[in-house]
């Protein structure tokens, strides 16, 4: 029994040791990664928490910092930045830069890799017009909407670009893409590109 009772003991020992020996290791790794990845503009031990965080959540997206203003999201993923409450890109299709809109402010984004999984996005403020961003939308969604891709100018007739320039499905995607309410009367009243930009800028 006594032998018995000091194998057990021995095993509990073991698994001890070895339970230490893998926190002093991971406690090492998470210093040495995060030594490697801090840069004078991120403390990649914050980054590293961040990565966890987005990891064990799910969410899409963490505000990292608010001057500048930063958000830590998966790899590339500049679809997350959509996700940002009052959040509206300036494309349907976003790329790794260009324009969003938060609570009435136009800020330009750009980002890079703080590892092969996660990304840091950096929002400055550009002091444009809401107006600008809706522009830059209306005129690449009606390009996207023609057999060949041609950008219109702002003050094209609507009904002179076919079925591209359909006020409903112009309503629509601005209502969608921006969470505007836009009333029927206006809409029907729209000649111009530039009157879809203008009902949608003033409620943002």
């Amino acid at each position: 029994m006594k032998e018995e009772g000091r194998g057990r003991r021995r095993i509990w020992a073991a698994a001890a040791a070895a339970g230490i020996l893998a926190l002093i290791a991971a406690a090492a790794a998470f210093f040495l990664g995060g030594l490697a990845l801090t840069t004078d503009a991120v403390n990649g031990w914050h980054g590293l928490c961040l990565g966890a965080e987005l990891t064990l959540t799910g969410r899409p997206f963490v505000r990292m910092s608010d001057d500048p203003l930063r958000y830590f999201t998966r790899h590339g993923d500049v679809g997350a930045l959509a996700e940002i409450e009052g959040a509206a890109l300036d494309r349907e299709q976003p790329a790794k830069s260009g324009h969003l809109l938060i609570d009435g402010t136009v800020y330009s984004y750009g980002g890079g890799a703080f590892t092969s999984h996660f990304w840091i996005w950096t929002l400055e403020p550009t002091g444009k017009e809401p107006a600008e961003l809706v522009r830059t939308y209306v005129r690449e969604f009606i390009a996207g909407c023609r057999e060949e891709w041609e950008l219109p100018e702002p003050a094209a007739p609507l009904d002179e670009l076919g079925p591209a320039g359909d006020a409903a499905a112009l309503a629509a995607a601005v209502q969608g893409h921006f969470g505007v309410e836009l009333p029927a009367a206006e809409i029907a009243g729209w000649e111009t590109v530039e009157d879809v930009v203008s009902s949608t800028a003033k409620r943002l």
